[in-house]
């Protein structure tokens, strides 16, 4: 019995090396975005205990000028890191959506190759069933009908 060979198993295996490679760069790009994500996250409350610090040097009593003056330098400092980090989030984001777009291709190009491999195994099959079928009517007809075998 013959065995079904796909004539396009290495190019599915090179899309599929391919598609991996693009899963894990999506994966890296998602997990590069969360990091920077999380220290949005830490600048935003650094700066909010800045402004906390800045009421404390600043209420009634006893004010020092020079602890608020440092802290609004400092808290300034962070909102410019806040900016930076906003900008490298857009940049992550961009990056995401072609990468988004970059493994849908790959996928849709697996997919096309897996279902020629569907089609033409089916058609295989059929051929394969159908030669056996032949070959067993064959042998029934020789068994049953010697003269028309020779």
């Amino acid at each position: 019995m013959a065995h079904f060979h796909f004539r396009f198993d290495a190019l599915r295996r090179y899309r599929e090396y391919r598609r991996d490679l693009v899963r894990m760069l999506f994966a890296q790009i998602l997990a590069d975005r969360d990091g920077l994500l999380r220290q949005r996250q830490a600048r935003h409350a650094q700066h909010l205990r800045q402004f906390e610090e800045i009421r404390r040097c600043t209420a009634p009593g006893s004010v020092d000028v020079d602890g608020a003056a440092a802290r609004r330098y400092h808290a300034g400092q962070i909102t410019l890191d806040v900016a930076q980090l906003e900008r490298q989030i857009g940049l992550v984001e961009r990056q995401l959506e072609s990468c988004r777009a970059a493994l849908a291709s790959a996928e849709k190009d697996v997919d096309v190759l897996d279902r020629l491999e569907q089609k033409q195994r089916k058609a295989f099959d059929y051929e394969q069933a159908r030669r056996e079928q032949l070959a067993l009517e064959d042998a029934w007809h020789s068994a049953r009908f010697p003269e028309y075998a020779a």
